[in-house]
């Protein structure tokens, strides 16, 4: 644990008007092993925090995070090939993989788990150092998502329909993985305004992030405290509060103002031989008084230029005024 490195800096704001788009960048996954920057799936010192986040989640209610929908076993075992492979290639001090072509076995050395699995690459076994995961890992796909910070989908093409075959969330941003398994890509982003333009050409957006990339964009919205899941549906222990916007982490006070840079990094990664392509995302918080005071004059400018619909999605409608007041006072401060 002690190499691993602080995380990787994301300001994603510029000085033009809030404007939703794809905002798609090329990434060099045969340099990854050398340039940081791009590297597919990244692993800092926050990943004890990660992993213990994602196994509460799973803990609370597996099905609630992971879930299916038709997902094919060509899909199934290339996701894993290529999980297994990237992994032990690009975090070789992390993960060693040692595959006789029969069986393969991952040594996972910041959760203390071994993973085995047959020659079809179904998870047959896991043993560990440290007390086991409940409830046990349902599949390869399971195990492997618990040993990265990102979340985990899939995407699969068949007969010109698309849609959303796995979904391993246990750290959402204020939507559920029951909700979107199974949709196909414009249903899946329909509440997401000014959509539209970029739904019109889905079909060849689709084949796109199949057959190309791997791509890389991000996004982000406001957030008031640093909760990583942020389910629509409050854990039980939690019932009494799942209507409220504190729950939901969108409560600023301006008499005791804190707030915080929530980005999604997130990342596409074909696979046309399977006719599908993998969805990563994983989130980063960055506490608004670390940004500069350019940054802080972006964010503002964002806020102001953002349409109520946006406003509203991002669930700010109640307090941008208020957001916006208090972050010209900080672009002031000396």
């Amino acid at each position: 644990m002690d190499q691993l490195e602080q995380p990787l800096r994301y300001i994603p704001l510029n000085n033009k008007a809030f404007e939703f788009n794809a905002g798609l960048r090329r990434l060099q996954p045969e340099n990854s092993h050398k340039d940081r920057g791009q590297r597919l799936i990244q692993i800092d010192r926050f990943w004890p925090h990660y992993r213990a986040e994602k196994i509460r989640a799973r803990q609370e209610q597996l099905d609630k995070y992971v879930c299916s929908r038709d997902l094919s076993s060509a899909a199934s075992s290339r996701v894993t090939a290529f999980l297994l492979g990237y992994l032990s290639q690009t975090w070789p001090q992390q993960f060693k993989l040692v595959n006789d072509g029969q069986t393969a076995r991952l040594d996972c050395l910041l959760s203390g788990e071994i993973l085995y699995f047959d020659q079809a690459l179904k998870l047959t076994q896991v043993t560990t150092t440290s007390p086991g995961v409940e409830p046990a890992y349902i599949n390869a796909l399971d195990a492997l998502g618990c040993q990265i910070q990102e979340d985990l989908a899939i995407c699969e093409y068949r007969q010109n329909n698309n849609y959303i075959s796995w979904l391993h969330l246990c750290l959402p941003n204020h939507w559920a993985a029951t909700d979107k398994v199974g949709q196909d890509f414009i249903s899946a982003h329909a509440p997401v305004p000014g959509m539209d333009r970029i739904n019109r050409q889905s079909e060849a957006l689709i084949e796109t992030l199949v057959r190309k990339g791997p791509f890389e964009r991000f996004t982000w919205g406001l957030a008031t405290d640093t909760r990583l899941n942020h389910h629509p549906q409050a854990p039980a222990q939690n019932v009494a509060d799942q209507h409220t916007q504190d729950w939901h982490g969108r409560c600023f006070n301006s008499n005791d103002p804190q707030l915080y840079l929530r980005v999604e990094r997130q990342v596409t990664v074909g696979l046309p031989d399977v006719r599908a392509f993998i969805f990563l995302i994983r989130t980063y918080l960055y506490d608004i008084t670390s940004l500069d005071r350019q940054q802080l004059q972006q964010l503002s400018n964002s806020l102001t230029t953002m349409s109520p619909d946006i406003q509203a999605y991002k669930g700010l409608s109640d307090n941008a005024t208020d957001i916006m007041h208090w972050l010209n006072e900080l672009a002031l401060q000396p």
